[in-house]
């Protein structure tokens, strides 16, 4: 039956017109960290996303903070990347139509210059979904790590079935302290979908 079909989509020329699926996981680990003395490095273009107010971090094994999901990267969202009203964002990149985001994993800590050697925080970010500029999703998500903690996971959350069709998301730090605030994201599941 399934072969049917397909011949019977390339017979009338719908097979073309059916989107490009990928399935992505991003975890940062092949962004190099090059800027000399630095400890972050933008991370624009990646993997069908286009990310603004994040950059690419080196947590590796911290003797505090937050560890990753999956070492030694994860992107940072804080108030030096982000500018005054703590929001970041990330879009639909050339030759994407839009994109299902699904799952991702978060940790927020007090911001420092290194942003990854200090205490675990709790935060709350608001997630607002984006298709063609109309709203179309929005969630309130939070992280309390263990009272007292000097190092914690990271907490895996799921989004709502809204963000399945968007081509923009942002986050906002919106907790008491967004602006000492840093939030740290890894193994970001998702696809796009392509003409």
């Amino acid at each position: 039956m399934k072969t049917s079909f397909a011949v019977a989509l390339a017979a009338t020329g719908l097979a073309s017109a059916l989107p490009g699926v990928q399935q992505r996981t991003a975890t940062y680990d092949n962004i190099v960290v090059a800027v000399p003395g630095a400890p972050f490095q933008p991370v624009g273009d990646y993997m069908g996303l286009d990310y603004h107010g994040f950059n690419t971090i080196v947590v590796g094994t911290p003797p505090t903070g937050v560890r990753t999901q999956s070492p030694p990267n994860a992107a940072v969202q804080y108030i030096g990347s982000t500018g005054t009203d703590e929001t970041a964002s990330i879009r639909a990149d050339d030759g994407v139509n839009y994109f299902a985001l699904n799952s991702f994993y978060f940790g927020c800590v007090f911001a420092t210059g290194e942003t990854v050697a200090s205490a675990p925080r709790a935060c709350s970010v608001h997630l607002t979904g984006r298709r063609n500029g109309v709203v179309v999703a929005e969630q309130d998500i939070s992280y309390n790590p263990p009272a007292g903690a000097l190092i914690a996971n990271m907490k895996r959350q799921a989004v709502n079935a809204e963000f399945l069709v968007v081509d923009e998301v942002s986050f906002q730090v919106t907790s008491a302290g967004a602006a000492t605030t840093a939030v740290l994201y890894d193994n970001v599941q998702y696809a796009t979908f392509s003409a």
